[in-house]
């Protein structure tokens, strides 16, 4: 990756905020917006939390960035969605 410093830690409550947020920023090499693409995606843990790490390059000048999401919300929904089934 070319990203000198850490990726900030975004909080996300949908997995499309993750996608909507990427297309919508300004690549940091050529500053055209909208032209980062998702490569890979990747589930970790930053600090403690679930993380979306997401793996974009600029579709105009092929410059690499990692947006890093922090999705501690939707695994608490699934945790109490998953919580509530019964072994009828």
């Amino acid at each position: 990756m070319s990203d000198k410093n850490p990726p900030e830690i975004l909080k996300v409550s949908e997995v499309r905020d993750e996608y909507e947020y990427v297309h919508k920023q300004t690549c940091d090499k050529c500053g055209r917006i909208g032209t980062y693409e998702v490569e890979m995606q990747i589930l970790t843990k930053k600090l403690g939390f679930p993380c979306d790490e997401l793996k974009c390059k600029c579709k105009n000048c092929d410059a690499e960035k990692m947006f890093v999401f922090d999705i501690t919300i939707l695994f608490e929904r699934y945790r109490k969605q998953f919580s509530n089934l019964s072994d009828e």
